[in-house]
């Protein structure tokens, strides 16, 4: 068989300027219109080459919602804090899994989360948004558990703020 490079190189040569061009660009960043009412960012896929787009939304409890045409409900999770209180691996995994089946039924293919940032500033406007708590060596097993859960549940993951991002400006 084929290398995964060989048959990435084979699809992008059968991609017009335009189709590959939408794979690096991403929309709806700042407006929150990719797709409309849900998600906060989307790369556009190639559906004539098979290639799916990727809807991806936020997930520091959840499901977010920022406008009024973020139609249906969502679930408001405890914090990640709460569940690396738990140091419950199983835990995880189930909370990752549900997280994700939630994000599946509403559209959305990757996850922007787990945060995993250490607390260093007891006053970190987003602590409670955090996995790990004080403690990486913690966290990094529950953080596992996390994204095994979400993909298992179809949904891809992307694991974000896990350094430098503890003294935000005017957050309380």
């Amino acid at each position: 068989g084929a290398t995964a490079a060989a048959a990435a190189r084979a699809l992008v040569a059968n991609m017009s300027v335009e189709e590959a061009s939408r794979l690096v660009a991403g929309v709806g960043w700042k407006s929150f219109s990719s797709v409309p009412g849900y998600y906060v960012g989307s790369v556009l896929g190639v559906p004539r080459l098979g290639v799916p787009s990727i809807h991806m939304h936020d997930a520091g409890q959840g499901f977010r919602t920022l406008t009024p045409k973020m139609v249906g409900q969502v679930t408001s999770w405890p914090s990640l804090l709460s569940l690396g209180a738990t140091w419950d691996v199983r835990l995880a995994y189930a909370y990752g899994g549900a997280v994700a089946a939630e994000f599946a039924a509403k559209g959305a293919n990757m996850l922007l989360g787990p945060s995993l940032n250490v607390h260093r500033v007891a006053r970190g406007g987003r602590n409670a948004e955090y996995l790990s708590g004080e403690d990486a060596q913690l966290g990094a097993p529950l953080a596992a558990a996390y994204v095994r859960g979400a993909a298992d549940a179809g949904v891809a993951t992307v694991a974000k703020h896990f350094a430098l991002n503890q003294q935000e400006y005017h957050r309380s």
